[in-house]
């Protein structure tokens, strides 16, 4: 396959700020605030409501422009007000797929806990001295992330890597 075969998106929406559980407990309470807002208690009403949509609908993500160097990394709250930082990725060299895992733990009344853990491949770059790794976007399967990280590394002229621990921690080391 190509390079030039199919375009490479360069915005990506990273997905949802806070864990599922508390996406899902901002749901239930957008519920339980318009019933309170309906019942007649428009103050209480109001705040409840505006703080469940801050947890239900705040998302992330990451926008790549390649003529101007730059990198936005973007938290949108209530879905729709973006606050941008941008980034120069002039100062990265490097492109990987380094494997990452993320866990959620929930507890119930009682003391017992349940832990969920997602593993993930992250695009990631990093500086000539294999430092500042700067995280663009996670795919489930390595092989989503390999593809995406070498069109990527095409489009914004940086060397693909193929991540390993031991050369990165020879490096570290002087060897």
């Amino acid at each position: 396959m190509d390079i030039l075969d199919q375009p490479t998106s360069l915005h990506f929406k990273n997905g949802k700020v806070f864990p599922p559980n508390v996406v899902f407990m901002g749901y239930i309470v957008v519920g339980a605030a318009v019933a309170v807002f309906i019942l007649g208690n428009i103050f209480i009403g109001f705040g409840v409501l505006l703080l469940s949509l801050f947890l239900s609908f705040t998302n992330y993500g990451v926008e790549i422009d390649p003529e101007t160097f730059t990198i936005s990394e973007y938290t949108s709250y209530l879905g729709f007000i973006k606050i941008k930082k941008k980034i120069d990725f002039r100062k990265y060299a490097i492109i990987t797929v380094v494997p990452s895992k993320q866990s959620n733990t929930m507890y119930a009344r009682t003391n017992t806990s349940t832990n969920y853990t997602d593993y993930y491949h992250s695009v990631c770059l990093l500086t000539k001295q294999y430092r500042g790794k700067r995280e663009l976007t996670k795919f489930t399967q390595k092989a989503q992330g390999v593809e995406v990280a070498k069109n990527l590394g095409h489009r914004m002229n940086l060397e693909y890597f193929d991540y390993d621990p031991r050369v990165i921690r020879d490096k570290m080391l002087g060897r």
